[in-house]
């Protein structure tokens, strides 16, 4: 399932509004505080320094734009964040959107890969939508129970 939001965009940096540039700006220090702390330490030590997503409630529509704003925000920082994985980017949104009390759930997933290989991914749902870390074959993964 392809993030919500997500669209390619026709021009370069300069395209952008500046609101769009106030939320990179905004998400990227937080970006690379979770790249670093994954670098750095266990995951579960990671886990507890950054806080959980909030309890999902239904929203309105206004909320769900608030949403997939910050997740693009989340993943053009992560363009300049080297090796900014899926869970360094489902973290930070997780913990930008708990920040604001915005309940989300953020997801990590197991399967076998080719040839028998474990590959791992993470995302972040939002009232039953995918707003980032969306792939065509995420149903595919088994979702690690409470893993954030």
């Amino acid at each position: 399932m392809p993030d919500a939001g997500k669209q390619r965009s026709t021009g370069g940096p300069a395209s952008l509004a500046a609101a769009e540039w106030w939320d990179i700006i905004g998400a990227l220090p937080l970006v690379l505080r979770v790249r670093l702390a994954l670098w750095l330490a266990p995951f579960q030590r990671v886990r507890k320094s950054f806080p959980p997503a909030a309890p999902a409630e239904p929203s309105n529509a206004g909320e769900h734009a608030t949403v997939v704003r910050h997740a693009k925000a989340v993943r053009r920082a992560a363009r300049l964040v080297p090796d900014a994985s899926c869970l360094t980017k489902a973290l930070s949104l997780g913990t930008l959107l708990a920040r604001r009390g915005i309940g989300c759930e953020v997801k990590i997933g197991v399967r076998k890969g080719a040839a028998g290989r474990l590959e791992a991914h993470a995302w972040v749902v939002h009232d039953g939508v995918v707003v980032i870390g969306g792939l065509p074959d995420l149903d595919t993964f088994s979702v690690i129970p409470r893993a954030v």
